[in-house]
This record gives C-alpha cells, structure tokens and sequence, in this order.
C-alpha cells in the first residue's frame, strides 16, 4: 500500500505528459520488451531504468495500453493474467484427513512465535518433481530474503537429499548454519530421517534442526510453494527434469532470485541478502545479479 502511495506521489510530481501518445517510443518498446520477457507490469513500472524514471504511468494504465494493442505484446504475454484463469478452476477440493504418522516428536509446533515468522536462520524444504520416476529437484526457501536455492537429485530418497544438504554445508561453511539452523520440510519420505539430514559433515555435531508441517498441511510453509509457482513458470509440471542440466537449473535460480519481490519493496532476493552477508555468500552459492533490463523468464530447457 505504501508503495502505491509513493508510486502515485511520484506520478503527481512527474512534468512529462502521461498520454500515450506523448511517450517516446523507446519507453514503449522497453515496455513490450519486459512484458514478452515475463516480467508484470506492476515490477516494470516500479523498477524502471533511470533513463525511464520520469515517465510515469499506473500499473491500470500500462494494462489498458495491453488491452487496447497499444504495445507490441499481448495479454497472452500477460504470465499472472493468463495463468490465474484456470489454475484450479472449477476444481472439487475435497479434505484429506491426516495420516498417523507421528513426526518423530518434531513439529512446526515446537517453534516459537518469532521462528513462526520465518527471521534468518529458519528455512523452508520440499521436493518438485518431473515425471514419475525421474530426477526431482531440492529446493531450499529463505524466506527473509525470499531466496530459493534448488539441487538436482537422482531420485526422491532420503539418501540423495542428506547427500544435497552435504555439499551445501560444504560449500557454505559457516554460513550454512546462520541460513539454515532451521529447516522445515513437509512430510514426505525423502525428509523423515530427521537424524541423518541432521547430521553434520564436520563429525557429531548437528548441523540444523528439522521441524516438521503437519500431515496434508502446505500452509505451513507458504513461502517455498509460493516460488514453486514462479518456478513452474520457467520448468513445466510433467517436464523430464532428468533433461535439465545443472548449469541449467543454476541459471534457473538465478533468474528467480532476481525477480523483484514487491513485497521486499521490489528489491530482488540476491539484492536483500547481500546487504545483510555481504557477496562472499553469492559466490559461494554461484548467484549472480542479472539487471532487470536483461532479465527474461522466459528460458530455453535445453543447453
């Protein structure tokens, strides 16, 4: 909200006459531009170049010049407009009553109020798959900075995900602990070897605590299925991710990780956690800034 405000505050200040046939017609081909590469209107408008900045329109505005085919680009390059007309429309939920497995005493309701709330040091785990019997991906969610991390594994075992959390403690060193010294999953088989993903490289100690969601119960770790949407954006539901490459997946991340996130005050995931870690981290994990001029979701799987 008040980001609009600022937004509209702005709009109000601006000189340069706001009727499209005043814009410049750079200013229009770097908004088509954007819009075919995946980014929403909303973003574009709120992370404009400094070239473009005193050009302000509206988010409603920049969506009435897509409906009247003022831009070279259409609604079908809309990827929230589109995309929210049928997802689970019509659907019959029906509710699913929880199974009997115990948790192994470790629960999302051992957490404090204040871990509730997601601060540095509480993470998010779950699993995206491909095609039955596939390769599955490993995605870790930060949601301080509303970062996610994903690892290629072989299969959807236990083995292959204590194996990914290996070579990220690895790669991290200290850092794996201050991301992660809490790391909630959801029940699925992979993760219940809570001792094992548990267990640190560097001998007996632990190198986190896992605490799991309840049974059925994806709420409990809405920021990582939230980025699954985003992530299904650019790797389709039924898409052999056995096909994809590491490299892939990391230029994958990569592109998610600097999306602006509107509700960060449209700083980009990699932007936030460099102010706090500082760029030891980036090159750690291999994560790169990529300017929002040249940012596009819209990737070849293929290398």
């Amino acid at each position: 909200y008040q980001a609009i405000i600022k937004h509209e505050a702005a709009q109000n200040r601006s000189h340069v006459p706001l009727k499209y046939e005043d814009l410049p017609e750079d200013f229009l081909d770097y908004l088509s531009d954007r819009i075919c590469a995946g980014i929403s209107p909303d973003i574009i408008l709120h992370t404009l170049p400094k070239r473009f900045q005193a050009y302000q329109i509206s988010t409603p505005t920049l969506y009435s010049y897509i409906d009247k085919g003022l831009l070279a680009c259409g609604n079908l390059d809309l990827r929230n407009k589109v995309s929210r007309n049928d997802y689970g429309k019509g659907e019959k939920r029906t509710k699913k009553l929880p199974s009997h497995h115990q948790l192994n005493g470790r629960s999302i309701e051992d957490l404090s109020e204040e871990e509730l709330q997601r601060p540095l040091g509480v993470a998010e785990m779950d699993t995206v798959e491909g095609i039955k019997g596939g390769a599955v991906l490993l995605t870790l969610m930060i949601p301080k900075y509303s970062l996610m991390l994903a690892f290629k594994m072989k299969a959807k075992t236990q083995e292959e995900v204590k194996l990914r959390l290996s070579i990220l403690e690895f790669k991290l060193g200290k850092y794996f602990k201050i991301l992660f010294n809490k790391i909630i999953p959801d029940n699925g088989s992979e993760f219940l070897d809570y001792e094992a993903l548990e267990k640190s490289i560097h001998g007996k100690q632990k190198r986190c605590h896992i605490y799991y969601t309840h049974p059925y119960a994806s709420y409990e770790k809405p920021h990582v299925e939230n980025n699954h949407i985003l992530l299904r954006w650019l790797i389709r539901k039924g898409y052999d991710i056995t096909l994809i490459s590491d490299d892939k997946i990391l230029e994958i991340i990569n592109v998610l990780n600097n999306y602006p996130r509107p509700q960060k005050g449209y700083k980009t995931p990699i932007e936030m956690m460099e102010e706090e870690l500082g760029s030891e981290i980036l090159k750690k994990l291999n994560l790169e800034k990529i300017p929002i001029e040249k940012l596009n979701l819209h990737i070849s799987l293929k290398d």
